[in-house]
């Protein structure tokens, strides 16, 4: 349903992981619920086991011709 990326937050000069919701998906509104409730439930459970979610937000491309970009960062773990 998603794919999650290793970015860099230029703000806060550190790594964390980015989540997307696929562009092919993101036409589907029960998917794009689907996804907003993943966000949260993750930000409701605080546990040693689970990540924490930073931000949420969508991306729409200036051009029009592309999906809109339905995102997440949050605490990146390595391995």
């Amino acid at each position: 349903m998603g794919e999650v990326y290793e970015v860099r937050d230029r703000l806060l000069n550190e790594s964390v992981a980015l989540k997307t919701l696929r562009a092919d998906l993101s036409f589907d509104p029960e998917l794009v619920t689907r996804f907003r409730s993943e966000i949260q439930m993750a930000r409701r459970v605080t546990h040693a086991n689970v990540c924490r979610v930073y931000e949420v937000g969508v991306h729409e491309f200036a051009d029009g011709g592309r999906p809109p970009l339905h995102f997440f960062t949050m605490q990146l773990v390595e391995g």
